[in-house]
């Protein structure tokens, strides 16, 4: 199976970039790194051009989720898989290539959901370090989706992309990690009515960081919608709250991490809310994070 490097960058629908920029920099932590053609936003939480682009659009959401290959003979056997398992597959055009500043890309729709995925190889890196703010980001975590048909969503992740199961809540949710990157899941999936984002995490160096988030979100009238808690599948301690448009976002600390061999079996969890989180540690009563819409891919 195909080899992946890491969740690269999440693309996301704002309704006003110039707000959503001053947020994401402000708020969130993240380094700018300049504009594009479109009027889309770059920023950054490490050595890569990019892990989060914001586009202008009517209604916020998900445009697309990046994810970075070991190399380009990983994507070529990719590509070559793909076309083996009949998924229809699109070339990314050199201009865009390049506006990403991505050596070599392709993207498919997956067909349960309908999200948009680039897998690509060569992104740019970065001619500065990123240098931490508000923040001490570590990485861009992951990105969960509510999907309407959790079964047939999840088959198409682990049997045509080779993602491996870390763990499952019976009947609701399932985390997943491109193989081998060692972290608990980068794309995660609840079931769900419809297609939608549900939110994208960053992970960050200190538990601290969640503490002073939370004063600063405090200070700065943004909304926490769920936590401070920790949860049981992945170990990690999180906090969410919603950017300007309404979209979830998430900080976490720590994170169960995988060997590339010999891992544990993935568990099946009893869907309760101690599947979710430790009782000890669910420090505020939940609200359910709200959702963004999910782009449908356009052909070329």
């Amino acid at each position: 199976m195909p080899r992946y490097s890491q969740l690269g960058y999440a693309a996301l629908n704002v309704t006003d970039v110039a707000r959503a920029r001053k947020f994401y920099e402000a708020s969130v932590g993240l380094m700018p790194n300049g504009e594009g053609a479109a009027g889309e936003a770059f920023f950054r939480c490490g050595p890569e051009h990019h892990n989060i682009v914001l586009y202008p659009a009517s209604s916020p959401g998900l445009k697309r989720i990046g994810i970075e290959m070991e190399d380009d003979a990983a994507l070529d056997e990719l590509q070559r898989h793909l076309a083996a398992q009949q998924v229809q597959i699109f070339e990314v055009p050199p201009a865009e290539r390049q506006a990403l500043h991505e050596r070599r890309a392709l993207r498919i729709a997956e067909p349960s959901s309908g999200a948009v995925l680039e897998f690509y190889s060569g992104m740019e890196r970065a001619a500065r370090p990123f240098a931490a703010s508000c923040a001490k980001i570590r990485r861009i975590g992951h990105v969960v989706l509510r999907v309407p048909n959790l079964a047939a969503t999840t088959d198409f992740y682990t049997r045509v992309l080779g993602f491996r199961v870390s763990d499952e809540i019976d009947g609701q949710a399932v985390f997943m990690r491109p193989h081998p990157s060692p972290y608990h899941h980068g794309i995660a999936l609840f079931q769900g009515a419809a297609a939608k984002l549900h939110h994208v995490n960053f992970m960050v160096s200190e538990l601290d960081d969640i503490g002073r988030a939370m004063d600063r979100f405090a200070r700065n009238g943004v909304r926490i919608v769920y936590g401070p808690g920790r949860h049981r599948p992945s170990d990690s301690f999180y906090l969410y709250f919603l950017e300007p448009d309404g979209l979830t976002l998430e900080y976490s600390f720590e994170m169960e991490e995988f060997p590339a061999a010999n891992a544990r079996a993935p568990r099946n969890l009893v869907p309760n809310r101690t599947s979710t989180d430790f009782v000890e540690s669910a420090w505020e009563a939940a609200l359910p994070p709200k959702v963004g819409d999910i782009e449908r891919l356009a052909s070329p």
